[in-house]
């Protein structure tokens, strides 16, 4: 990104926060270790929350080459109308389906409930509500 942009340009990006403030993309990382599942570096999950902290994520930008890094949070929540709906989606996803790949051929269930009772708790009568969290960080590159 660096090499491409412009003199005295300026570029944003955006990084999942750590995955206690993720619990959609923690959730199936923790029932995986629950279910007795050494996560790979390489992990999708693992992945989308390396630089999830705004000093990694700063520095990252700086050791890029950019130049006044800002970083911020910026709250969201996933919605759904049930706890089951929330699970379904985290089963279809790919990183869950990737660390799926490594439990025994009948955890599937297992996962599914360790999802499950891990959301409940942001279930009320509006349906489930999923806190997340993104960083986003912006930086120069000088002149």
């Amino acid at each position: 990104m660096y090499r491409v942009l412009k003199q005295k340009g300026r570029i944003a990006a955006t990084v999942w926060a750590s995955g206690r403030r993720n619990p959609r993309h923690a959730g199936p990382l923790a029932a995986a270790r629950d279910l007795g599942v050494t996560i790979p570096p390489t992990a999708t999950f693992r992945i989308a929350l390396r630089l999830g902290a705004p000093s990694l994520l700063a520095t990252a930008m700086r050791e890029a080459g950019f130049s006044d890094v800002v970083v911020e949070r910026l709250p969201m929540v996933a919605r759904y109308e049930t706890v089951n709906a929330a699970v379904q989606e985290a089963m279809d996803h790919k990183g869950t389906r990737e660390l799926m790949d490594l439990l025994s051929h009948d955890s599937e269930k297992r996962m599914s409930r360790s999802l499950a009772q891990r959301w409940r708790k942001y279930a009320g009568e509006g349906g489930v509500n999923l806190p997340g969290e993104q960083l986003v960080a912006a930086g120069a590159k000088s002149a």
